[in-house]
């Protein structure tokens, strides 16, 4: 049973002996990078008391250097927790906004968000939702490789298009958009089944897609409001019919057919209701057996 950070710190107090061996041994049963920067800190606190000139304590020699350049790394190690996303991998929104990041080059900026991801949670569980998040995650991150990438909050992407114009961000979009349509759910689908996660049936049917709104950089502009505008697209693809792409400045009330997208509407909901009752209804008979 790995041993906890003040069990190791108390070893090297009762072992009074520091040496390179037995603090690689100790880090390895350290996972958590914020526990590896306490250990690194007390052992080096320890090595600068001096105690070593009154034999209490025996040390390696040349320890302080080996034991800043770990240090140094395991504060690096913590900055990456801050600004990396541990479902996805992908930047987080810590990083995606930091004042010092900005493109150097002319950028597209895709915002993508998972179509009924609500729905999908509410009715397969949170576990199950995780896995369609990691793996929407995995179609953006296969298919959009050379570009930026970040979780921006919940089921919502953050993709940075360098070297593009608007037009380019579309042809890209699309692809993406097809790929998640067609790849993400039989990937949910493996991962449940590799985990032996049971669900009901219904999630085989479901339908896993993704909205995304476009902005170019105008010249000058902040990404902040490059941001902004592509989230507004999103909202209009989101609104009228979701699993499209919709970029700004996008003609969208002609370009959209009205008919179609109410009836696009009535169908979803009635699917959606369909599903909650059949799923209430395997739950209730679950309970009374």
């Amino acid at each position: 049973m790995p041993k906890s950070i003040d069990e190791l710190i108390g070893g090297v107090w009762i072992r009074s002996n520091i040496t390179t061996e037995g603090i690689d041994r100790d880090l390895s049963e350290l996972e958590d990078p914020f526990d590896r920067l306490r250990y690194l800190s007390e052992v080096l606190s320890l090595v600068n008391l001096g105690l070593t000139k009154t034999n209490v304590v025996r040390v390696d020699q040349d320890i302080g250097p080996y034991l800043i350049n770990l240090q140094r790394a395991a504060i690096v190690g913590v900055m990456e927790t801050t600004v990396t996303d541990v479902l996805t991998g992908m930047h987080t929104r810590n990083h995606i906004d930091a004042p010092k990041r900005e493109p150097k080059d002319k950028y597209v900026v895709l915002m993508v968000d998972i179509d009924n991801f609500k729905r999908i949670n509410d009715a397969y569980g949170h576990t199950v939702g995780d896995i369609v998040i990691k793996n929407v995650a995995r179609v953006i991150l296969r298919n959009l490789r050379e570009s930026y990438v970040g979780r921006y909050g919940g089921e919502e992407f953050y993709v940075e298009l360098e070297r593009t114009d608007k037009e380019g961000g579309r042809v890209a979009a699309e692809r993406l958009r097809r790929a998640v349509e067609n790849e993400v759910l039989p990937y949910v689908l493996e991962e449940l089944q590799k985990r032996g996660i049971v669900t009901n049936e219904y999630i085989k049917s479901e339908k896993i897609t993704v909205s995304i709104g476009i902005a170019d950089e105008r010249q000058g502009e902040k990404p902040f409001n490059v941001r902004e505008r592509a989230d507004n697209a999103l909202y209009f693809a989101k609104r009228f019919g979701r699993n499209r792409v919709v970029a700004d400045g996008d003609d969208t009330l002609k370009s959209f057919n009205w008919r179609q997208i109410a009836v696009y509407h009535i169908a979803d909901e009635i699917g959606t209701l369909g599903k909650l009752l059949t799923d209430a209804a395997i739950r209730m008979k679950t309970y009374l057996r």
